[in-house]
Formats: C-alpha cells, sequence, structure tokens
C-alpha cells in the first residue's frame, strides 16, 4: 500500500495540449510568385543570374501558395537586415501568436509557469524569452528558456522540454512554447546552392501553445 501512494505521488503526469495560435500574415505581407521574381531580378547585385534561375526552378517545384509571407524587410533593396529589423518581425509574429492562444484557451498571463522559445537564425540579448516574460507582464518567478542554433529540430526539442518540466511539476502548471523563425537576419545573397534553398522555402510565421498537466 505504502509504495502503490508513493507511485501515485511521484508518477509522471499526463500532459495535454490546452490550446495554440499561429500568425498568419495579412495581405500587406503576402508575396505571390511573380513579386518574388521581381524582386528578385532586382536584386541583381546582390544576386547572380546562375543563381536567382535555380531560385526560380526550386520555387516553380515547391508548391509553395500565393499567400505565404515574408517581412517587410524583405520588401528593400537591398533587404533590411538589421538587428532592428529582426527585432520588429520578432514582435510581430510571436506577439500575434501569443495573442492568439491566450484569447482562445482564455488564460491570464500570470496563469503561466514556463515559457521556452525556439528560434534558431536570430539570437538577440534580451533573448525573445525575455522580451516575451516582459511584454505579458508575467510572473516574477516565471522559468523561461531560450533555444537557438537547433534548426528545424528546436521547436520538437521546446515541446520535448516543456512536457518533460510538466511530468514532474504540481498539477496544474501551464508552460507556454513558441516557435518561430526569424527572415529578416539570414537571407542568402553567395552562390553556395545549400544556402539559398531557405531563401526559397521559409517564410514568415511563429505558433504559441499552451501545455498543461
Amino acid at each position: 500500500a505504502g509504495l502503490a501512494m508513493l507511485w501515485r505521488l511521484y508518477r509522471p503526469r499526463e500532459v495535454y495540449l490546452v490550446d495554440y495560435g499561429c500568425f498568419l500574415g495579412g495581405p500587406r505581407h503576402r508575396v505571390p510568385f511573380a513579386t518574388a521574381l521581381e524582386h528578385g531580378r532586382l536584386m541583381n547585385k546582390l544576386i547572380d543570374e546562375e543563381s536567382l534561375s535555380f531560385m526560380v526552378r526550386l520555387h516553380q517545384k515547391s508548391a509553395i501558395g500565393e499567400e505565404t509571407s515574408v517581412p517587410d524587410s524583405f520588401r528593400c533593396i537591398p533587404p533590411d537586415r538589421s538587428i532592428e529589423a529582426s527585432r520588429q518581425e520578432a514582435e510581430l509574429v510571436i506577439f500575434s501568436a501569443v495573442d492568439k492562444a491566450l484569447a482562445r484557451s482564455k488564460l491570464n498571463p500570470e496563469d503561466i509557469d514556463a515559457v521556452i522559445v525556439a528560434c534558431s537564425f536570430t539570437t538577440v540579448t534580451p533573448v525573445f524569452a525575455d522580451v516575451v516574460v516582459n511584454r505579458y507582464k508575467l510572473r516574477d518567478d516565471v522559468q523561461s528558456v531560450n533555444l537557438s542554433g537547433m534548426g528545424c529540430s528546436g521547436a520538437l526539442i521546446a515541446i520535448g522540454l516543456a512536457r518533460n518540466l510538466l511530468r514532474v511539476a504540481p498539477p496544474g502548471r501551464h508552460v507556454l512554447v513558441i516557435a518561430t523563425e526569424i527572415l529578416s537576419s539570414m537571407l542568402y545573397t553567395g552562390t553556395k546552392r545549400e544556402m539559398l534553398v531557405p531563401n526559397v522555402l521559409f517564410r514568415m510565421g511563429a505558433a504559441a501553445m499552451i501545455m498543461t498537466n
């Protein structure tokens, strides 16, 4: 009986998804193929003709839709790759996703016990996790983790970390997980084809999810 009570007390808790929110760009953020092609040709001082032809062929085979989004910094010639541009893009996509997740879950910011943000290409100071804590005035004792340099696996690693935290935490805890990739700082203008691929396939976006035990 004593062992059974200990098992019930210390066994890993079940973890659930409460709700989520995604950033979806508005009409001004959308970049149809014709726009992307024209913009690429206007950047002939940054991207050579052979690289542009490769990206065009890749885009045509990718089945990327006409309503995907890119940040405002990409519409400049040359593109704005400054820290300020990255910060503006991050605040736009992250805050939009978090606002939707909180609204759909009907939770308040003070209900959040931990924040995990995954973003590989852009690492600024303060980190994005701190930006979220400050923006939503989260509790002083909130845990915050910022994951970077992990590529597309970063989102899965963030969810795994949230699950592990919740499985050993007291019941009723909530973890906010945010996954994004900030494009403003990552435009590649060289000739290596493997480096040109993200220029074509990556689009602006973010997802925020709230998990609980």
